[in-house]
């Protein structure tokens, strides 16, 4: 079976992470690969759907699967991101939660390409 080429350097990272902390062979990396983009993108949608409509409890639960997930594959950037989204939309901080849309957003793009 051929690999899939892999599309960014953080994608690169998060498959070295897995392979090393898990021990992961091709295949189950493959299949990570394609749930970790698939629960981001949506992670994406439904994390723009609360903040645009004001909703920053909701946008907080994003934050805290966001930060969960970078987590489990070494992002640490997108962790702590996850984590600052997490913690202001739980205290209702709409502003501090859409200030770390742009980066948190630009990481997830960069992602799912």
């Amino acid at each position: 079976m051929t690999s899939s080429p892999i599309p960014n350097a953080r994608l690169a990272a998060a498959r070295r992470h897995l392979a090393q902390e898990y021990g992961l062979g091709e295949e189950d990396l493959q299949e990570l690969e394609a749930t970790l983009i698939t629960n981001l993108g949506e992670l994406r949608a439904s994390l723009m759907a609360a903040s645009a409509a004001g909703d920053w409890k909701t946008a907080g639960d994003h934050g805290h699967s966001i930060k969960g997930i970078a987590a489990s594959v070494g992002m640490d950037d997108l962790r702590d991101l996850g984590l600052a989204i997490e913690q202001a939309g739980r205290s209702g901080d709409g502003t501090a939660v859409q200030s770390q849309l742009p980066q948190t957003l630009a990481i997830i793009d960069e992602l799912c390409g």
